[in-house]
């Protein structure tokens, strides 16, 4: 499952255990996607100090490394989906 805490992504397993957080990023991560094969997860971050003029997508995978940033523009890019 995942979820989001304290404004950062977490994960866990379908009945409560193992709970980590697999982002620390400046800003608010939110609305996590799942990939279709399970592996990354996409998800929208405002970064601190900004509004919702500055959001973007990004990707992390399920080690919880340093996510990609997907986009960079001036559009609000509100929430990930996979297609």
């Amino acid at each position: 499952i995942v979820f989001v805490r304290a404004m950062q992504i977490h994960l866990m397993r379908a009945d409560g255990s193992d709970v980590r957080r697999i982002t620390d990023v400046e800003g608010r991560a939110v609305y996590p996607v799942w990939s279709p094969d399970g592996k990354n997860i996409a998800f929208t971050m405002i970064p601190k100090g900004r509004g919702f003029e500055a959001v973007e997508l990004y990707v992390v995978g399920l080690d919880g490394k340093e996510p990609v940033r997907l986009t960079d523009n001036d559009v609000l890019d509100g929430h990930a989906n996979w297609w």
